[in-house]
């Protein structure tokens, strides 16, 4: 019992200094756990550093806000214009058209629907709608037709020349200043005027082709010596007639007195003054005539600067043969030119 004893006691003293050893190598651990300092990083090596290569940044490309309109066509030189229909962002002004120029046509538009228009006085008119896509090209093939006339525009030089009567072939055309259209054909142009000289020649009209003349009418000389000839003549041919009178009477008197066998010699005075009117009648006649031709030469003289007219001739049938304009894509900018025969 007692060896036992003493043996749990060995025993439980043992067990008690065991778990405190444990204790305290637990606390020394513990201890030096919290008080060694941390080992410092390694330090790098210096050597050589690469250098820095930037790496490129790409931006992608805008979208395209406009497209390009590429017409071409056969009548050459005929102006274009567009007309916005529904262009939301087209920078015209309401009711405003943008002018493209003579046709072949490179240019660029806002996209949505446009009208286009040929405005040109040689061609009929001609019209088409046509969509512009932002980015691309729209190709197009415009043939408007020629007018079947010519026109024909009169222009007054200045105020004294305005009012004139055109004929054309002896009918009345229009007063000028005037512009109509006319057939094609040969024609006898005649302008006149109260008191300006009148002005006639021939005119040929081409179809499609337009004829503009400036017409200066010039004073129309004055009738002063024809009117004083004239009143003279008439006076002459008074007289004549007068003095013709009396000699017929005289012719017929002595005719009479032969008829109931009258008796007269060749001293009668009635043989003399008969003779001396029908001489005085012959020369008033002859005198009559003389100023009656005169009167006609003052009539039709025309004296001084003649009324003339100005002519201007051009095809509207097409423009140059040869043009150069800008030419725009979705990748190039430039010129093109285009030759036609």
């Amino acid at each position: 019992m007692r060896e036992q004893g003493d043996g749990r006691l060995r025993g439980g003293a043992y067990d008690r200094r065991r778990s405190s050893m444990l204790a305290c190598c637990c606390g020394l651990s513990f201890g030096l756990s919290f008080t060694l300092p941390a080992a410092a990083a390694p330090e790098p090596e210096v050597g050589d550093v690469d250098p820095f290569e930037p790496v490129p940044i790409r931006v992608p490309d805008p979208l395209p806000r406009t497209g390009t309109l590429s017409i071409d066509s056969t009548a050459f030189g005929a102006r274009l214009i567009a007309e916005p229909l529904d262009v939301p962002d087209s920078g015209l002004a309401p009711g405003e058209v943008a002018e493209l120029g003579p046709m072949p046509v490179h240019a660029v538009l806002a996209p949505g629907r446009w009208r286009l228009r040929v405005d040109s006085p040689g061609y009929q008119p001609w019209s088409q709608e046509v969509s512009v896509v932002a980015g691309e090209v729209t190709s197009l093939q415009a043939e408007p037709e020629l007018i079947d006339g010519a026109w024909f525009e009169l222009r007054a030089v200045d105020a004294e020349s305005e009012g004139a009567k055109v004929e054309l072939d002896g009918e009345l055309l229009c007063t000028i200043p005037c512009r109509k259209l006319v057939a094609p054909g040969d024609y006898r142009v005649a302008i006149r005027k109260r008191r300006k000289k009148p002005l006639e020649f021939p005119l040929a009209m081409v179809q499609a082709d337009e004829v503009v003349l400036d017409v200066t009418l010039e004073p129309a000389t004055s009738r002063a010596p024809a009117l004083i000839t004239g009143v003279a003549g008439l006076a002459t041919l008074t007289t004549a007639v007068i003095f013709t009178a009396r000699a017929e009477a005289t012719r017929r008197d002595l005719a009479r007195d032969l008829q109931d066998y009258g008796q007269y010699d060749g001293d009668d005075r009635r043989i003399d003054a008969g003779r001396r009117d029908a001489v005085v009648a012959g020369a008033m006649y002859g005198t009559t005539a003389v100023i009656g031709a005169l009167t006609l030469f003052y009539l039709l003289r025309q004296t001084g600067v003649a009324s003339k007219a100005e002519k201007h001739r051009r095809s509207l049938a097409g423009g140059p043969r040869w043009q150069l304009a800008p030419a725009i894509g979705g990748g190039h900018y430039g010129l093109t030119g285009g030759l036609r025969f």
